[in-house]
């Protein structure tokens, strides 16, 4: 029995062309994360009056009269959602890392936004609850933010090393 192997063939290259699955599963998880508990918002100490919001909550409602605080959050959340959703679709039809890397910088960017927008919107707000609020973040922000992370490393180091190789092979 023998085994046909090209001179070309590269078992490092081979083992990045698996990558976009590494890609796929990135940005899929931190789209599912927005379906986990995003964020807590408590009444002072009391945990009786508290509230809790996944992503998915904070993009679909309208919060404008139940807390004015939270009525930019849905823009942000939903911005964050769909850049990380334009990663995913990028990872299966598109061979360009960059494009993805672009995409799920774009996510975090706007996930950290969301993170200092909540907290300093809450604590600096004139409304006279505000001084009682308190926004705690849970495991789907924190895991959205990691794979979102994970996705931009990966999609841009393989995108570095595509262009060395171009530029070594040219």
């Amino acid at each position: 029995m023998t085994h046909n192997t090209s001179s070309d063939e590269n078992p490092v290259a081979t083992s990045w062309k698996k990558r976009p699955v590494f890609s796929i599963t990135g940005f899929g998880l931190a789209c599912l994360c927005f379906f986990l508990p995003f964020c807590i918002l408590t009444c002072g100490d009391n945990r009786i009056d508290q509230k809790s919001y996944s992503g998915v909550d904070i993009i679909l409602a309208d919060y404008s009269d139940e807390n004015p605080e939270f009525a930019q959050a849905n823009l942000i959340t939903t911005a964050a959602f769909a850049f990380l959703l334009a990663g995913l679709i990028l990872s299966f039809f598109s061979r360009t890392f960059l494009l993805r890397s672009i995409a799920g910088s774009v996510a975090v960017i706007f996930l950290m936004f969301l993170y200092v927008y909540l907290r300093d919107r809450i604590k600096y707000s004139s409304h006279e609850a505000a001084v009682f609020l308190e926004v705690k973040f849970r495991i789907g922000y924190f895991l959205a933010l990691f794979f979102s992370l994970f996705c931009v490393v990966l999609n841009f180091t393989v995108y570095r090393e595509e262009a060395e190789k171009k530029k070594a092979g040219s």
